[in-house]
């Protein structure tokens, strides 16, 4: 079971199996030959990975109802309202995960350091731009307008906020949502089974950028496809990779996506 301590035969010491190496002499853990485990994913203990999660989803439902409610006292102006709550909620979040992550380091960080992690980081976030483009094309010759209410909102405060949108959407945004979905539900589902661990991060990540109070709007669904794609291909980087090349991944899409907005607005204002 890949939830129990671990003896190594070497010196001795218990670990969590789902690491590549005893943590305490560096023998190799022979239990990655089981094909359930991945080399390139970054593991924390299990509750760790219930951890983030839990902050991530439950934790960021929570602090963005507060956070609507307050702003709503502040002001009625819906792109106002919306870039208080969107901006806040990862800030906060944020200051929440970097001290959380800051406890493992060691093996979080450490793929930051490897060339791989930032060069395949770079072209997995350059591809997913590509093929957003290219699937908002096919979507938008059906007749639809291939924009959604997540990324309306986005562009939206986007403009209003673009410095903000930088920090915020582009690198904190990402970082959050790495330890959610990457670092916490791949790595605690891969200890079950790694397709299963694809097919359940793709699809939370998708739906989390569903917008359920317009289920009816065939823009919603036309557009579902297209995260959950980007959620695969984000394990795959972090599976393969580890945390940093998905953040790199994540940050890459997420930075293009912001600065071709900005551009966008100022060519149309003049």
């Amino acid at each position: 079971m890949l939830f129990k301590q671990k003896s190594c035969p070497t010196c001795g010491q218990n670990y969590d199996p789902a690491l590549q190496i005893c943590p305490h002499c560096q023998s190799d853990n022979e239990d990655f030959k089981d094909k359930h485990i991945s080399k390139g994913a970054t593991f924390v203990p299990w509750h760790w990975q219930l951890i983030y999660v839990a902050i991530g989803t439950v934790g960021l439902y929570i602090v963005s109802f507060i956070i609507t409610l307050i702003a709503a006292l502040i002001t009625k102006d819906t792109n106002i309202l919306n870039a208080i709550v969107n901006y806040s909620v990862y800030l906060l979040l944020g200051a929440i995960f970097t001290p959380l992550l800051i406890i493992f380091a060691k093996s979080i960080w450490k793929t930051f350091t490897k060339w791989q992690t930032y060069v395949f980081g770079i072209l997995i976030g350059v591809g997913m731009v590509l093929f957003s483009m290219l699937y908002t094309y096919l979507i938008s010759l059906t007749g639809f307008t291939a924009v959604n209410d997540n990324e309306q909102t986005v562009e939206n405060i986007t403009k209003n906020y673009p410095i903000l949108a930088v920090i915020v959407i582009g690198l904190i945004g990402p970082l959050c949502e790495e330890a959610t979905y990457r670092l916490g539900l791949f790595s605690f589902c891969s200890r079950v089974n790694r397709i299963f661990a694809y097919i359940i991060n793709g699809l939370i990540f998708g739906f989390i950028h569903f917008n359920f109070s317009n289920i009816t709007s065939p823009v919603e669904w036309l557009m579902l496809p297209d995260y959950i794609i980007s959620g695969v291909v984000l394990a795959l980087a972090y599976d393969f990779f580890g945390f940093g090349c998905s953040y790199i991944a994540h940050a890459t899409n997420n930075i293009i996506s912001v600065v071709s907005t900005i551009i966008f607005g100022i060519v149309m204002v003049h």
